[in-house]
């Protein structure tokens, strides 16, 4: 998700937030695992355009 778009000089700059939903079942490293590869997806996309 996309939080904030703001100009940084004569260039845009974005700020994203990602997550994950914590239960009684959760693996914290699971978890945090899905949260990085959200991260870096959306990064991905963005270096690539």
């Amino acid at each position: 998700m996309c939080k904030h778009t703001y100009p940084k000089g004569n260039q845009q700059q974005a700020k994203h937030i990602v997550g994950s939903g914590i239960t009684l079942d959760s693996n914290k490293d699971a978890e945090w695992e899905e949260t990085n590869l959200k991260a870096n997806t959306l990064l991905s996309i963005i270096h690539n355009i």
